[in-house]
């Protein structure tokens, strides 16, 4: 199955999928929760091997750098409406949403899952 296209979560958050070269994915990751700035796309870089995928956001841009970073890994289940279900850490240097106040390493790390769908083709 070609995976490029538009896909949403169930938090309404977006994963574009521009290319698929080899096993290597491209795009851009909008999220609708934490502290990623809304109405911004942040590149995401991936790879997939049959129905397995994984992919990166580093949540940085020129003029703003929310010092985080998320990687999910997941499995795409095809059919009628095909999903991918993933499991996601987040790596966040603050915890605060100004970078005033370090994380402690035991609050570093933020996990949960998430189920994706897809939209349709670019």
């Amino acid at each position: 199955m070609d995976i490029t296209g538009t896909w949403i979560n169930q938090n309404g958050s977006t994963l574009t999928i521009e290319s698929e070269d080899s096993g290597i994915l491209s795009g851009t990751f909008a999220s609708t929760k934490g502290r990623a700035a809304k109405e911004r796309s942040y590149p995401l870089n991936g790879v997939r091997n049959r129905n397995l995928v994984s992919f990166a956001i580093s949540f940085e841009e020129p003029d703003q750098n929310l010092h985080a970073i998320t990687t999910f890994a997941g499995r795409l289940v095809p059919g009628e409406l095909p999903q991918i279900h993933t499991m996601w850490i987040l790596a966040r240097e603050y915890e605060d949403a100004d970078p005033t106040k370090p994380t402690q390493v035991w609050n570093t790390f933020l996990t949960n899952s998430d189920v994706f769908t897809y939209e349709g083709p670019l």
